[in-house]
């Protein structure tokens, strides 16, 4: 919240989780924030929380993360449900 929405600046921050097949979901968080910087690789950066949460979903649930940053910022989380 405070590096989308600096200050007093107002926002929308969304969340969804889709079932995609019967093994596979996808995980949506977004906002309409400033936005990561084009130069930022969100896979190396020093932030924690972008750390844990890649390897979370690369590491532990074998799944897969895409960053658009179109409108903002949209994270796109893929990943095969428990068996």
């Amino acid at each position: 919240m405070k590096y989308a929405f600096p200050g007093d600046r107002k926002g929308e921050i969304n969340v969804s989780l889709n079932l995609i097949d019967q093994k596979t979901f996808e995980l949506i968080v977004s906002d309409n924030g400033v936005g990561i910087p084009c130069d930022m690789d969100f896979r190396k950066t020093e932030s924690l929380g972008l750390r844990l949460v890649t390897l979370l979903v690369e590491n532990q649930l074998k799944g897969n993360i895409y960053l658009d940053r179109s409108k903002g910022t949209e994270f796109n989380i893929k990943f095969k449900g428990m068996q």
